[in-house]
């Protein structure tokens, strides 16, 4: 029987976190639908939380993000594959975004050793949601203040996801917005990557 997901210990509080480089300047992406938001910060009041990290009391709001475009790609896509199939019509309703960081962002690093500093393991990122949610709510309210979380992708863990905080909502510019479909060098070398087909 797989572990569960242990719970936020009792002194988390006072550990200090573990953190993953986000310097001001830098860049992080989306793959959102053209017609939504390019920065929006979820669930929409009245809303119950969707998202892995989301706050279970609405008392923050997330927003998903990834290091790469590869990121974003596979946690919107590789979730839904069948036969090894993307249809086409489905990434021209997507649109590539671009996100600069306008100060240094604190990403608390649910990867590598920093697993092991706050007592956590892979499956807080990787398990059921009922399990990373209440760390989400914990570590939202460590003193550090971090700005938000990153983690390994599990549809390909050599990729960094990040769940942003509501609180640094006003130290992101939305830059770049590009059609999806249009970006076929990055498109073919995905399809490459993850050997699958784009099907009309």
């Amino acid at each position: 029987m797989e572990p569960a997901a242990p719970t936020p210990p009792p002194d988390l509080a006072e550990r200090s976190l573990p953190l993953h480089p986000a310097p001001a300047g830098m860049t992080l992406f989306r793959i959102v639908a053209a017609e939504t938001q390019p920065l929006f910060f979820g669930p929409k009041p009245g809303d119950l939380p969707a998202g892995r990290f989301d706050a279970a009391d609405g008392s923050f709001r997330t927003c998903y993000a990834g290091l790469t475009p590869e990121a974003c790609f596979a946690e919107k896509f590789l979730r839904r594959l069948r036969d090894r199939a993307i249809e086409a019509a489905l990434v021209r309703t997507m649109v590539l975004v671009r996100l600069e960081l306008l100060r240094p962002l604190t990403l608390v690093a649910l990867h590598g050793p920093g697993l092991a500093q706050i007592a956590a393991t892979a499956a807080v990122a990787h398990g059921p949601y009922a399990t990373s949610r209440p760390w989400a709510a914990t570590l939202f309210a460590h003193p550090q203040c971090p700005d938000g979380l990153c983690w390994r992708s599990r549809f390909d863990d050599s990729l960094f996801c990040v769940a942003l905080f509501d609180r640094c909502k006003g130290d992101l510019q939305v830059g770049e917005k590009v059609a999806l479909i249009s970006q076929q060098a990055l498109l073919l070398a995905m399809i490459n990557r993850w050997r699958l087909a784009l099907i009309e």
